[in-house]
């Protein structure tokens, strides 16, 4: 682990090798404020425990699909590691034919509304990525057609990833936290169809 795997968080470009590796949408620049500085300095310690430490290994597969794709040339590699990540730690307890619908909403709950739009938005996102990882999956998607989904993939995951990462002690178990989020968005559902007299 390096410091290198924090860094993907903050959306830079970094060079493996001597040659440029994007890591955030669009492939931005390196520009590193103080508060970017502040928040890689929280962040890898953090993120090097989830390799370290056995109680957060659920959450392995989606930082190393998250670091992975950043190494890809392919937008179809890029996607499909994006989207595995997601989907490990949104659907984690699903059986394959729900897989789509869980995805979609408890994504659209964990995802914040100032970055990511309104909840049909953010449905609709996630709902976009998942088939864009089915296309790719059983070859009907070119690269062409994918490269405007890579960034949308990325930021998804990133954002995801921060979310467990803002209380890691509560949220290394993608299995817990979707049952946890399942009966909130159950709770908040039923006082919206059977208001208080």
């Amino acid at each position: 682990m390096s410091s290198r795997s924090a860094s993907l968080f903050l959306g830079t470009a970094t060079a493996i090798g001597g040659n440029p590796t994007l890591t955030g949408p669009g492939g931005t620049g390196v520009s590193l404020d103080d508060r970017k500085i502040k928040l890689a300095q929280r962040l890898y310690p953090l993120v090097e425990s989830i390799f370290t430490e056995s109680r957060y290994y659920r959450l392995r597969l989606p930082l190393d699909r998250f670091i992975g794709a950043a190494q890809r040339r392919l937008p179809e590699d890029q996607v499909v590691d994006y989207v595995v990540g997601m989907e490990s730690l949104l659907a984690p307890d699903t059986e394959r034919l729900e897989t789509t619908f869980r995805f979609r909403l408890r994504g659209s709950a964990l995802l914040p509304i100032s970055i990511f739009g309104e909840v049909r938005e953010r449905i609709q996102l996630l709902g976009d990525l998942y088939d864009q990882r089915s296309r790719v999956v059983h070859g009907d998607a070119t690269s062409q057609d994918l490269a405007k989904w890579v960034p949308q993939a990325e930021n998804v995951l990133r954002y995801l990833l921060l979310w467990y990462l803002a209380d890691l002690q509560l949220r290394s178990d993608p299995k817990q936290v979707a049952r946890q989020l399942d009966e909130q968005l159950a709770s908040g559902g039923s006082a919206w169809a059977n208001p208080a007299p």
